[in-house]
């Protein structure tokens, strides 16, 4: 057996050299002064590694220094001289660039033998052993972490963490700054502290419960006059749910616009509804025995189906008010208003605001050309009422005008004009008539105020 060689214990196969450990161990035993850190020994795995023959190491002087990666060379050399200085062991990460080029990172476990019980160096011993593959993995964890980071800061909502308790671990994203918070300002604060309430009903706490036990959940939640989409999930360790991952994104906007959208289609199908109900309701007047009953039909429908507060037809003749048929709240009919409405017989109906202190009015519309009858609806919101509804009334009045026992049917060309003035007539209903022709007030104190003087 070699005298260099290792020996074991009796009965026991003999020991590898250090040479051939640190070969399968893949790491680089060295031998080096402290002052010069010219090396003494370099094991020959040094030259598997880093593809520099191993003479170089220990003639060329400071071949250590010239290996060193340029980005740490000054941290390197300053950490070394400064542990070696005070006779500490120490242990530090950097790279060294190959022959061929390639950075290598080494971890360098650095043992200071000093001079008796002093703090003076008198010989280093270390190894590098590779941790390349180590590092990149660190660094990749390190990019990604700042990647999301990245993202989670431009991210346009919140995105927040709390343990089963309910307190805030992280919270990051652009929506904090509308909400006045800083990334991170809630941790150590619970839902109930940043809600400043204890309700456990409370939308927000009631989701995050129902997260903590496993089920995944979103809602819409109004906060500071803005509305967020918010998702929530739990967060796992193992099989266990350690928190409560939350999302939420601004939603104000498009949440404005799926109502509006909503009414838009509820306003649509109300007057499909409506014109359907309006069809029914045109023959079941052509179907009635007798003028009056006809009537009485119209005014009801004008209560029922068309929001009116009160409905009646009404004769007017030397100023005596004659009511034909009526439905709805009962209302005394002012022969002013059809002495207003009679002087504007050109114009197809009247508007007169009524009551006076509400939004609501009075519509006249007058049936037949020649004589003073007239159809009479209070509505509430009549400024609100939608135009459809407008014309249906029109139509209305138009259909008990030309009843056959009332007037021959129109020709064609009669009722094309008839409908263009009903169009402007719709046009120019919003406007109250309350003035005469020249722009001045009626001169009659009753109907100055039924007008809302």
């Amino acid at each position: 057996m070699n005298a260099s060689s290792p020996v074991g214990l009796a009965g026991s196969p003999p020991l590898p050299d250090y040479d051939e450990l640190l070969w399968r161990f893949r790491a680089v035993f060295w031998e080096a002064d402290p002052v010069s850190w010219q090396f003494y020994y370099v094991s020959e795995y040094a030259e598997l590694l880093f593809g520099y023959p191993r003479r170089r190491w220990l003639e060329e002087k400071d071949f250590w220094i010239q290996v060193l990666h340029p980005e740490d060379r000054e941290y390197a050399i300053c950490f070394c001289r400064e542990a070696t200085r005070q006779g500490r062991d120490h242990c530090f990460d950097y790279r060294i660039v190959a022959a061929d080029g390639r950075a290598i990172w080494v971890r360098d476990i650095v043992r200071v033998e000093r001079e008796g019980f002093s703090n003076v160096p008198k010989r280093l011993y270390g190894i590098f052993i590779d941790i390349t593959d180590q590092k990149e993995l660190e660094l990749q964890h390190q990019r990604d972490k700042w990647k999301l980071e990245n993202i989670l800061r431009e991210f346009p909502g919140a995105v927040w963490t709390t343990d089963t308790d309910l307190r805030f671990t992280s919270s990051r994203g652009k929506a904090l700054e509308r909400l006045h918070l800083q990334p991170d300002q809630v941790v150590g604060h619970t839902l109930y502290e940043y809600f400043a309430t204890a309700d456990e009903k409370f939308l927000p706490i009631a989701m995050h419960r129902r997260a903590l036990t496993g089920e995944r959940v979103s809602y819409d939640f109004r906060w500071q006059g803005r509305v967020y989409h918010t998702v929530l999930q739990p967060e796992r360790q193992g099989e266990q749910v350690a928190g409560v991952l939350g999302f939420a994104l601004d939603v104000t906007e498009q949440s404005a616009e799926r109502q509006l959208l909503r009414e838009k289609m509820s306003a649509e199908k109300r007057l499909t509804a409506l014109v359907k109900r309006s069809e029914r309701l045109v023959r079941s007047i052509s179907q009635a025995a007798s003028r009056c009953e006809q009537y009485e039909r119209a005014v009801r429908a004008l209560v029922d189906i068309f929001g009116c507060q009160s409905a009646a037809v009404l004769g007017y003749a030397w100023k005596q008010v004659r009511v034909l048929a009526q439905a709805g709240v009962p209302v005394s009919w002012d022969s002013e208003w059809l002495e207003l409405a009679w002087q504007k017989r050109r114009r197809r109906f009247v508007v007169i605001r009524w009551p006076r202190h509400d939004k609501g009015a009075l519509v006249l519309i007058r049936l037949g050309r020649s004589l003073p009858l007239f159809l009479a609806a209070a509505h509430p919101a009549w400024q609100h009422v939608h135009p459809c509804i407008r014309r249906l009334l029109l139509m209305l009045a138009h259909f008990l005008s030309i009843l056959p026992d009332e007037n021959p049917p129109p020709s064609q060309a009669a009722a094309v004009a008839q409908q263009e003035r009903c169009q402007d007539d719709i046009n120019q209903q919003h406007q109250p008539d309350c003035q005469d022709k020249h722009g001045q007030g009626s001169g009659n104190p009753g109907t100055d105020a039924i007008c809302g003087r």
